[in-house]
């Protein structure tokens, strides 16, 4: 947020070059395993230039041209680090790192005061810091409110940095999107403040944080011993704030080389004994705030800086921080979470240029004031390969800014529509298939018969073939309220209880107290391993259901289990693996016993091999090759509108309403949630006197949404197969028209 400090999403490379740039580029793979490394570092020792490779081990570097011979360093902690020769005209460079397997022979260490060695240290900064020089800089913002993007900005920037005086700071390009309806219309600027940026080096700007003569009478610090960062070894001191001290302060790592005591590396995040005591913003920020009767929480804040050397110096050379923050209002009706991910990255040291702030725009209070929305925005500069399209997603954001001005121009063309609800319903529909905003089959049930049940669009484009009553879908997480079926089954079977704990089930998993209702609410706090690193980069491969989960889902809780709400798919997927486990059969076999047989859902199932399976576009094309199985009780089902119709319908079945009982509250939706059902609370209009059931879905470019209004026998099914689309609009105007 803007109010707390933030700043940047994967991170990545900036420079102006001429069409007569060399180029290297390639991969970085672990010469052992064959695996890619994430986030590897590539550096031009001669001329300071350098960048971090993405999470799949791709890299790119733009040079400026030189006839000097010049080397390439990669380097990644765990491996021992490679130089090469820079081809003359560039060209692709693929490096396989071996891992460094260097033992370290035992020694006796002399007690090392840790107070003493951060003076000696602070001590020597000039001489392992100083000088005057300029950065070349590159910035990413993102910020995610639940499943999706609300913001994201990148900036290029100088830092002119000399000894003891203040850094200037030029913006030389910067562009940003963000979702105005995030906040309920409230205009909540999310960015980096450039004061904050001129202060991050803590080598250059030391009086700050746990650095200064406060700092370090507020924190306890220990020394832990050597240890190795890359190829430098480094001593290692932890500290934490005193358990006494009233603030917001912090707890970490701190690394210094031992043989010049030059800072390597800081690690730091807020301390649990501060956390209660942490404030958002300045004085006068938090009295506005107040005044709009608006508060922000941060619960999370992390944050490590990484230098390199260049020359007889160490210089900055990125920065990554994390930030989740609660933003609540009981004025404007919202209550969000949001998690900002930022970095920064030196793609340039250069110690002889003086500050070249007259060539750069002049900032304003944030990196994103001065705003440009091209699309060829960074033609020509210095890029690095990263999953975050800034393209992509900004026509998200922007396509979800033109949500509201689209439903209001519906409801003007309803007033004049015929009075007959399938033709209303139809035209709701046309409209936003015309505009691009839907593209797959509805069906919509009014008082217990279908009055709409049709397609708009193609199921797949090459061949033409048009979405029809017969398409099958993949549901998402839709699919949740199939695994809680199936574990009211079990219960109501006495096979097991919502009390017990997984562990009874699968002895070998490692956190104790996650009872079966935690994992049904998303009140286990566990993080979705769908966001796991490794589970991305492997997502084509097929694993068993405990594969997925002693490999991604092991993840520590976020929070205590039972207080609080975190959406998670592996707690779904844990609950199909107690169902296996607690039955002896597979999660296909009880989908099939409990539900798609006795209910007769010919086409829903696991296979996902339908002849009549949409094909799924994202962002206009092919959407990516996954083995869909690997989300399997968090998803993984297929099936039809028709259905959908029949599984909704008969959730009004005596000894079902265990599953709309709202025990938790999904904050960033304003939706409670039961087992495996979300129960509407502030998206639709018509729940103010009515109760709706809902789950939406997501899975890839497949979105899809049932409502299901029981005391009315209205239903709503949407299903699409192109990605993003209003669903909860398009919802929210149907069962208006029902009503």
């Amino acid at each position: 947020m803007s109010i707390p400090n933030a700043f940047l999403f994967l991170v990545l490379l900036f420079a102006v070059f001429p069409a007569n740039a060399q180029v290297i580029s390639g991969k970085v793979t672990d010469r052992a395993t064959r695996q890619p490394i994430p986030f590897v570092h590539v550096s031009i020792p001669e001329t300071g230039e350098g960048t971090l490779g993405d999470e799949h081990g791709h890299y790119s570097l733009k040079l400026l041209p030189s006839a000097a011979r010049r080397h390439a360093l990669i380097s990644s902690i765990g491996y021992q680090p490679v130089q090469m020769a820079v081809p003359s005209l560039g060209g692709v460079l693929d490096i396989a790192l071996l891992p460094d397997t260097v033992l370290l022979q035992a020694v006796e260490i002399t007690p090392v005061n840790p107070r003493q060695l951060i003076q000696q240290a602070l001590a020597r900064l000039s001489q392992n810091h100083g000088g005057t020089r300029t950065l070349t800089c590159f910035y990413r913002l993102a910020a995610r409110k639940a499943d999706h993007y609300i913001h994201i900005s990148e900036a290029a920037f100088e830092l002119h940095q000399s000894s003891g005086g203040e850094a200037q700071l030029t913006v030389l390009k910067a562009r940003e999107v963000e979702d105005e309806r995030a906040f309920n219309g409230v205009g909540m600027a999310i960015g980096t403040k450039v004061s904050t940026v001129k202060t991050l080096d803590l080598a250059i700007n030391p009086n700050t944080l746990f650095f200064s003569k406060s700092g370090l009478r507020k924190h306890d610090f220990t020394y832990e011993g050597v240890t190795h960062i890359g190829t430098e070894e480094v001593h290692e001191i932890s500290f934490d704030q005193k358990a006494l001290i009233k603030d917001g302060l912090y707890r970490g790592r701190i690394f210094f080389s031992t043989s010049s005591l030059a800072l390597v590396q800081v690690e730091y995040e807020l301390s649990p004994h501060g956390l209660p005591y942490v404030q958002a913003g300045n004085a006068a920020e938090r009295a506005v705030l107040k005044l709009l009767n608006i508060q922000l929480d941060v619960h999370r804040q992390r944050t490590v800086i990484h230098y390199r050397p260049f020359g007889r110096r160490w210089y900055l050379d990125h920065i990554a921080r994390d930030e989740s923050t609660r933003v609540t209002s009981k004025r404007y009706s919202f209550d969000v979470m949001v998690d900002e991910r930022s970095d920064f990255l030196i793609t340039r040291i250069d110690t002889a240029a003086q500050s070249s702030s007259a060539q750069g725009t002049s900032p304003g209070r944030f990196l994103e004031s001065s705003a440009d929305t091209s699309r060829t925005f960074w033609e020509g500069y210095n890029t690095l390969p990263s999953s975050v399209n800034y393209n992509a997603l900004a026509a998200d954001i922007e396509a979800r800014n033109g949500y509201t001005a689209l439903k209001t121009s519906v409801q003007t063309v309803l007033r004049n529509s015929p009075k007959h609800p399938a033709s209303r319903v139809d035209s709701v529909l046309r409209i936003y298939h015309q505009k691009g905003m839907f593209q797959g089959v509805a069906l919509i049930q009014y008082r217990g018969q279908v009055i709409l049940h049709r397609g708009y669009g193609y199921a797949d484009k090459a061949s033409q073939r048009s979405h029809d009553t017969t398409t099958v879908f993949r549901i998402g997480s839709l699919s949740k309220t199939f695994t809680s079926r199936i574990i009211v089954a079990l219960q109501q079977e006495g096979l097991l209880q919502y009390q017990d704990t997984v562990q009874k089930f699968l002895p070998w998993y490692p956190y104790p107290g996650i009872t079966l209702e935690h994992l049904l609410t998303h009140a286990s706090g566990l993080p979705s391993y769908t966001s796991h690193p490794g589970f991305i980069d492997s997502i084509q491969h097929v694993y068993s259901l405990e594969e997925i989960i002693r490999h991604f889902g092991c993840e520590p809780p976020r929070f205590t289990p039972g207080t609080d709400f975190l959406y998670s798919n592996t707690g779904y997927t844990l609950l199909a693996l107690v169902a296996e486990k607690v039955s002896g059969k597979s999660f296909r076999q009880l989908l099939h016993e409990k539900i798609t047989a006795p209910l007769i859902l010919a086409h829903t199932s696991l296979d996902g091999r339908e002849p009549s399976l949409a094909k799924g576009y994202l962002y206009g094309v092919d959407e990516p090759a996954y083995a869909v199985t690997n989300v399997m009780g968090a998803g993984a089902i297929t099936s039809t509108a028709a259905d959908l119709l029949r599984w909704s319908n008969n959730q009004s079945t005596p000894g079902l309403d265990v599953q709309f009982i709202p025990r938790t509250y999904y904050q960033d939706w304003g939706v409670y949630y039961g087992y495996g059902w979300m129960i509407d609370r502030y998206q639709f209009r018509v729940s103010k006197h009515h109760t709706v059931l809902l789950h939406p879905g997501t899975d890839f470019s497949f979105k899809t949404m049932l409502a299901h209004q029981p005391d009315r026998g209205n239903t709503v099914i949407l299903l699409n197969n192109t990605g993003e689309f209003p669903l909860f609009d398009i919802t929210d105007l149907i069962l208006n028209e029902l009503n």
